[in-house]
């Protein structure tokens, strides 16, 4: 007994803290990890989030160039619809690409994916309703698919936010019409002339689905959850 207890109990020293030790560094180890991991799907999200946000801004630039330059015109209804359309096909994460200008007359293309999409106009023409269109690849109007009547485009809550900004922001969160359960927020550039007047508003709508939609797509293990 007097030989073999302490010889035990050093073993069983020496192995528990060698466990000890071994359970302790793999736990450090181990939550490093997690943590590094947290931080870089951090670091995704909010890189996704900058090029998602930031985009429509630069659009509403490029735009505003083009109206400066004579290229575009805010009355040219014809030659915006076929612009937009265009751009829509390059930037294909944006929803809707339009204007609204101070004469309360409204272009505005939406949802082009694989050459489809519709194009919204409202002018004296039409007695300020909202018409909706089907159109070909071409983006050339084919069917008349809705009509909304007395459609107000300076009373619409991106142009107001736009007007009382006086410069590139953000709209309110809202509902698209038609669609109560579709939450929506507008980039909104208002676009002045001669003497600062307000000709109208460049906007472009991002539904907010699309960040759930990013957010869904991350894998963080078997459990693991992202918000914003």
């Amino acid at each position: 007994m007097v030989l073999i207890v302490p010889f035990v109990v050093q073993i069983v020293a020496a192995v528990g803290l060698v466990g000890y030790l071994s359970f302790r560094n793999g736990q450090q180890a181990v939550n490093s990890i997690a943590f590094q991991l947290c931080r870089e799907i951090g670091d995704r999200i909010d890189q996704e989030l900058h090029t998602f946000l930031s985009l429509p801004h630069q659009i509403h630039q490029n735009n505003e160039a083009a109206i400066q330059l004579g290229h575009l015109h805010v009355r040219d209804l014809q030659g915006l619809r076929r612009y937009f359309w265009k751009q829509a096909h390059i930037f294909k994460t944006v929803s809707d690409i339009g204007l609204g200008n101070a004469e309360g007359e409204i272009v505005a293309v939406s949802s082009v994916e694989n050459d489809t999409g519709t194009v919204r106009i409202s002018h004296a023409a039409t007695g300020y309703n909202m018409q909706v269109y089907a159109v070909n690849a071409a983006g050339e109007p084919t069917r008349l698919i809705k009509v909304t009547p007395n459609f107000r485009t300076r009373q619409r809550p991106w142009y107001q936010d736009a007007e009382r900004a006086g410069k590139p922001t953000w709209s309110d969160i809202f509902s698209r019409l038609g669609n109560q359960d579709r939450l929506t927020i507008s980039a909104v550039h208002p676009i002045y002339g001669s003497g600062n007047r307000l000709d109208g508003v460049l906007y472009i709508l991002l539904p907010l689905s699309q960040i759930g939609q990013f957010l869904r797509s991350l894998a963080i293990g078997k459990t693991g959850q992202s918000f914003v």
